[in-house]
């Protein structure tokens, strides 16, 4: 029986995520294969005790985001205006571009420092940098991100394929995320993060087929029969990717790491934390019960105060002495509210309401991104992006998420001030109303 339970739960969970989903390839559908394999393969043949204690915020989690999107996603359509115009994707494409070299210098000046006196499993990012250094990286690469997903999402292809739109919107962005993930793969872990090298590949064909393939008009015999995508930017794509893979398998042998073990290895781990919180439940509880300000430690940070000592997935690696250990097992938003409650009751009430909530907030985002108009407010745009390419991660990694939300909170403060004072400024960096 406890196996039925966990299964359903799992399939509530990969439902949960497509509800919400926009396009096939969003990333929602990739999250959700990927975490639902990882739960079955490592707890379908566990003892009962472990399956129904992860059933136990699965369930209602689930249950919540899918209530949620029943009642406040709007009638599925998407409204595309040609509110973009060629010179604003060009313009924006070349600061994307010099952004995403700025943030390539500061990461190659931060690969420079050494992580010897740290122990665990070592977080490039945080290990590497100073805050100063951290936040400005994610800044830009939230805003990067968000206005790439805003101009594949809703221009128009024939000004996206345009050869100077192109390079920049892709080639360039896609060049630097793919250096930078085999700069941290040699610097950490081939094994464990050479896949950060496949993810830049991937990435382009999720932008590129962002709105071709949305769930709403998804026709792939249209696709193929009537040539919507110019021959000459998918052979570029084509041979980028085949470039790409041939560098990492190259890797792969020259340090004797095998992509795909590597790749089965990070969807094998991505549900670990559920059996090693369920043994170390006590010690959680002691730590952490009741202590919701763990979501606001960025901000409290700021004050000089603090949500925690160190996030739940690096407390249970370190054994409940996380001084200078970075690294852990990924702690998932339903988990970490199992934890924060103290008991699987309070537990289950709690995923659901949360859950709900967070649904609740998630359709307005999707409602905004498929009714993009002019008379809608640019920070309004920009949050609901930032809010929908977030949400897998705060399922993911909450402690990550909230560094995302802070910095959301950044960039928000300068889109108003920027509005108010300089209004040039704000329409050269931000979407002009």
């Amino acid at each position: 029986m406890s196996t039925f339970i966990l299964v359903i739960s799992t399939i509530l969970l990969f439902a949960s995520f497509l509800s919400f989903s926009i396009s096939v390839v969003d990333g929602y559908l990739l999250i959700a294969v990927m975490q639902c394999l990882s739960i079955l393969l490592r707890y379908l043949i566990k003892e009962s005790s472990l399956q129904l204690f992860i059933s136990s915020f699965l369930f209602p989690y689930s249950l919540g985001l899918l209530i949620s999107a029943n009642l406040f996603i709007k009638k599925s359509y998407f409204f595309q205006e040609d509110i973009l115009s060629n010179k604003y994707i060009r313009k924006t494409a070349i600061i994307i571009s010099l952004l995403f070299f700025i943030n390539f210098l500061i990461k190659t000046y931060a690969s420079t420092f050494s992580t010897d006196d740290l122990l665990g499993q070592t977080n490039f990012a945080l290990s590497t940098q100073s805050p100063f250094f951290y936040s400005l990286q994610g800044i830009i690469t939230l805003y990067c991100n968000a206005y790439l997903f805003f101009i594949f999402l809703i221009g128009y292809r024939k000004k996206i394929n345009k050869k100077i739109n192109f390079i920049f919107l892709i080639v360039i962005p896609s060049s630097f995320s793919f250096i930078q993930g085999i700069m941290i793969a040699l610097k950490v872990s081939i094994f464990a993060y050479l896949t950060k090298a496949v993810l830049p590949l991937l990435r382009i064909f999720e932008l590129y087929f962002l709105s071709p393939l949305r769930w709403n008009k998804l026709n792939i015999k249209k696709l193929i029969f009537q040539s919507r995508f110019s021959r000459s930017k998918l052979k570029l794509l084509l041979f980028i990717l085949f470039s790409g893979l041939v560098i990492i398998f190259l890797i792969s042998i020259i340090f004797s790491s095998n992509l795909l073990d590597s790749i089965f290895f990070k969807i094998f781990v991505r549900a670990e934390g559920y059996g090693q919180a369920f043994a170390n439940l006590d010690m959680l509880y002691d730590s952490y019960k009741f202590n919701f300000l763990y979501f606001l430690h960025p901000f409290l940070k700021v004050l000089g105060s603090q949500g925690y000592e160190a996030p739940m997935g690096t407390f249970i690696d370190s054994g409940g002495n996380p001084q200078n250990w970075i690294g852990g097992p990924n702690i998932h938003f339903p988990l970490v509210i199992r934890i924060l409650s103290g008991g699987p009751f309070l537990g289950f009430v709690l995923n659901f309401l949360f859950a709900f909530i967070i649904g609740y907030f998630l359709a307005k985002a999707r409602n905004i991104l498929t009714q993009i108009d002019r008379g809608i407010k640019s920070t309004s745009i920009f949050s609901s992006i930032v809010f929908f390419q977030s949400f897998p991660l705060l399922f993911i990694e909450p402690s990550a998420w909230t560094h995302t939300i802070f910095f959301l909170s950044i960039i928000i403060i300068i889109i108003r001030l920027l509005y108010v004072l300089y209004k040039p400024l704000h329409n050269l960096f931000f979407f002009k109303n």
